[in-house]
């Protein structure tokens, strides 16, 4: 258990570090916008931005997923960004299921495997990256 003066050490530490990242959230949110542009070959996704409620949906296909901001600590209590997606529950539309979760470092590289064909550290704040996770996302939303 830790004491009183480090609780509110790493209080403030974490206060620190969630201006940037969260400002890694809101690059993820630019860099996959890239999939609603008239050059992506996936036509059909839509983003929704709410940045100043830490989060943005994206519609495919009649559905809908939010990418939802939080942060968390990791075992060693360094925060880390966490990138919750959920989607519509298939037998209650009114709620949402977890579809996703993955985290972040402060220089933005998550914590997912990389998958063939990608040869750089998936990142959020890189299209690459930010394309691969959001996609990601809606294939899995698509097929559970």
């Amino acid at each position: 258990m830790i004491n009183a003066n480090q609780l509110y050490s790493q209080l403030k530490d974490i206060s620190q570090r969630h201006g940037n990242l969260k400002k890694r959230f809101e690059e993820f949110f630019a860099a996959a916008g890239y999939l609603s542009s008239a050059q992506s070959s996936i036509q059909g996704i839509t983003f929704e931005e709410h940045l100043d409620e830490s989060y943005f949906n994206v519609a495919f296909c009649g559905q809908t997923f939010q990418f939802r901001f939080s942060v968390v600590l990791d075992q060693a209590g360094t925060s880390r960004g966490a990138v919750s997606c959920l989607g519509a529950d298939g037998t209650d539309i009114s709620k949402k299921k977890l579809i996703s979760f993955f985290t972040y470092s402060g220089t933005g590289a998550a914590d997912v495997e990389k998958p063939t064909g990608i040869s750089d550290q998936i990142t959020v704040n890189d299209e690459v990256g930010a394309i691969y996770l959001v996609c990601d996302c809606i294939h899995n939303g698509l097929t559970h």
